[in-house]
């Protein structure tokens, strides 16, 4: 017995073969499946995140997916590849698509860019290349990495060089010269992207000291500044050094600046040199020192007229400084002018004043004030050298001085020391009043001295005899001494 059945439904149908007209309600129809909008050819950079798609007609019944790359089915089962590419990545892949109405499978070829890499200098990561003025230098650009292989292309600050210069990635410069220093730039580029690195070369030329003063001259206190002035493009790679009379200073810049003292004279000397070459310098320096007067010399000076007079004026300084002399503003001659001082002959009244010393040199000038004073010694004057006086008359000795105040007086009478100090020694005279009298005026200039004799003279006088009659027998011999008590100073003549 033959039955047939759509789904749970029976048919009325019971013969070995059922027929009728196919619509759409009466079967599913099985196609295969199709794959379609598929890329043969893909290509993805390094490090992108990639989707191949593997669309297909919806059709009944459903459609499995597998995907494969060459022969290795891969563990995707989606309609979508998803994953980051990198260099192993590439090669071919396919999608499989099947369903019981058959089966569909596309290839395509997938190619991976990768962008380009520099290789970096481990010995020299600051990419400074020295080059000697005159010889060649290489500069290496190695591709470490990219695909499709790069293009190299070299700048030179800023400014594209021609290909002929390059041997294949690397740039060869050759004979250098100073405008040949400056940055270097290589840059590999692809359709992946690009890569650059820079690199600095520093042609090296032999220094030249330049602006350079052979002899420098500076005032003892000054600031200076010694300059080893070298051209801006080569002063980077130079090693500057020092020397002073021979012995190499710490200094190692262009420039040493200090406070000058009087030892820092002497030969310096500035040597610059590089892998080219040296260049020297010398330059004398002079510490010229300003005149300085000594300030213990005295600023008041007496003198004593008639006497030499010595001014003193101590100076010091380099160069040796030339000494003038003033006397109240006006120059004076000098018959010595290797000596500093001045030096007054017989000294008079009008030589006193202020003197001025006065040195100068290169450096500067000095000067010092000395005030002189003229002290004129005690003179007596109208001295009278006898007095004869009587017993009871007034004495008066004058003892007139002139000369410089203050006068001391002293008097002396026969050598003695008189407790009197007056000008002017007065006394009614006695008869032990007689002797010789000293004057003695003396001031800080010096002394003077006069003496007079004084006689105190008594009148001649007789003393009354003891007797005034005296009587003897005639015709007899007696002695008779009749005595004249004279007296007086001088002695009286008796008659």
């Amino acid at each position: 017995k033959i039955s047939w059945f759509k789904g749970e439904n029976q048919l009325p149908y019971y013969s070995r073969h059922l027929r009728f007209t196919v619509n759409k309600t009466s079967l599913d129809v099985l196609l295969p499946p199709k794959i379609i909008q598929w890329e043969e050819r893909v290509r993805a950079m390094e490090n992108q995140e990639l989707w191949l798609k593997c669309i297909v007609l919806k059709k009944y019944p459903p459609v499995k997916i597998s995907w494969f790359k060459g022969e290795n089915q891969l563990p995707y089962y989606s309609r979508h590849l998803r994953f980051t590419v990198n260099k192993t990545s590439e090669g071919q892949y396919s999608c499989l698509a099947e369903s019981e109405g058959g089966s569909d499978r596309r290839y395509l070829n997938l190619f991976v860019e990768v962008r380009p890499k520099i290789k970096v200098n481990e010995d020299n990561q600051s990419n400074l290349i020295s080059g000697v003025f005159g010889g060649d230098v290489a500069l290496y650009c190695t591709i470490e990495q990219g695909d499709p292989f790069p293009q190299v292309y070299w700048l030179h600050n800023g400014k594209r060089l021609p290909e002929s210069l390059q041997q294949g990635t690397d740039l060869h410069l050759t004979n250098l010269t100073a405008d040949q220093s400056g940055n270097y730039v290589c840059t590999a580029g692809n359709s992946a992207g690009s890569d650059s690195i820079t690199m600095t070369v520093d042609v090296l030329e032999p220094p030249r000291i330049m602006e350079w003063k052979e002899n420098v001259e500076i005032i003892e206190g000054g600031s200076i500044k010694l300059d080893c002035m070298l051209p801006i493009n080569i002063s980077s790679s130079v090693k500057i050094s020092w020397f002073k009379d021979g012995v190499q200073l710490s200094h190692n810049t262009s420039s040493i600046r200090f406070v000058a003292r009087k030892e820092d004279q002497g030969k310096y000397e500035c040597l610059a040199e590089n892998k080219a070459g040296f260049d020297k310098k010398h330059l004398d320096l002079f510490v010229s020192v300003p005149p300085q007067i000594d300030l213990n010399l005295p600023a008041h000076v007496k003198g004593i007229a008639g006497q030499n007079a010595t001014l003193e004026c101590s100076v010091t300084g380099d160069p040796t400084p030339q000494v003038s002399w003033f006397k109240d503003g006006v120059s004076l001659p000098r018959p010595d002018e290797s000596k500093t001082s001045l030096t007054l002959y017989h000294l008079a009244v009008n030589d006193a004043g202020t003197y001025v010393c006065s040195a100068v040199n290169t450096a500067g000038s000095a000067s010092r004030a000395t005030s002189l004073t003229v002290i004129v010694g005690p003179k007596i004057t109208d001295w009278q050298d006898n007095y004869t006086v009587a017993v009871g008359d007034g004495v008066t000795i004058d003892c007139q001085v002139i000369g410089d105040l203050p006068i001391h007086i002293t008097w002396y009478k026969n050598g003695a020391e008189i407790p009197h100090h007056g000008y002017t020694f007065r006394f009614a005279a006695k008869v032990e009043d007689s002797g010789v009298y000293k004057c003695r005026a003396e001031n800080e200039a010096g002394t003077d001295i006069q003496e007079t004799t004084v006689k105190v003279l008594i009148p001649a006088f007789i003393n009354p005899p003891k007797e005034e009659r005296i009587s003897i027998v005639y015709g007899r011999d007696y002695e008779v001494r009749f005595v004249c008590g004279a007296g007086g100073i001088p002695r009286p003549t008796i008659t």
